[in-house]
């Protein structure tokens, strides 16, 4: 079937919010300039595949159920056993750019824990990591909620804290509007850069 420009179409997706897979971040080289290894490991576990296969039978139902809708475009009829519709969904899932956990909470001597449960980095003194990179795992939902749950007691206690609301991009390099220099990290702020305390 093919859509000309005159013809009305939906477009249905489903997010994995929690996923119970995790990838992992390396430094590529001791050269600061040069980007990180990113391997997200997306869909790597089976409960995460099922949870996706799950939602994709229910928009399946949704969308069977409407009388408006004359034909499925993508994938199409064709796709129809679990193992075709799993593979659909390996071959087309994206992701919704809410990094998380990348630095996160947990115990000092903890190989993959990057900073305590106040955000204070191991091995660092003076500096804490206060946004979704300190989360343990993604939390239902837009992360930004809790983010600012977490960001407030810190604000409030007028500790160090360096902010770095990095959730939409790792530092990757961005060009410099004014010079065409590199900058490491883009950040979205919502309180001073630095608040500064005892």
């Amino acid at each position: 079937m093919h859509i000309g420009p005159e013809d009305n179409f939906i477009i249905m997706n489903a997010v994995l919010l929690s996923t119970s897979s995790f990838g992992n971040m390396t430094l590529r080289s001791a050269n600061w300039m040069d980007p990180p290894v990113i391997n997200p490991n997306w869909l790597s576990t089976e409960g995460d595949m099922e949870q996706m296969y799950a939602a994709f039978m229910r928009m399946r139902e949704i969308v069977s159920n409407w009388s408006s809708v004359q034909a499925e475009i993508s994938p199409g009829p064709g796709v129809r056993t679990k193992e075709q519709i799993i593979q659909f969904i390996r071959d087309n899932a994206g992701f919704i750019y809410h990094g998380t956990s990348t630095a996160k909470m947990g115990k000092r001597g903890d190989p993959n824990s990057v900073s305590d449960s106040r955000a204070r980095v191991f091995g660092v003194k003076g500096l804490r990591v206060v946004d979704a990179s300190a989360f343990p795992t993604s939390p239902p939902g837009h992360p930004m909620s809790s983010i600012c749950k977490f960001l407030i007691p810190q604000y409030q206690n007028r500790r160090p804290v360096l902010l770095t609301v990095r959730q939409t991009c790792l530092l990757r390099r961005l060009p410099s509007p004014s010079s065409g220099a590199t900058n490491l990290v883009r950040a979205r702020l919502s309180v001073d850069d630095v608040v500064s305390g005892e």
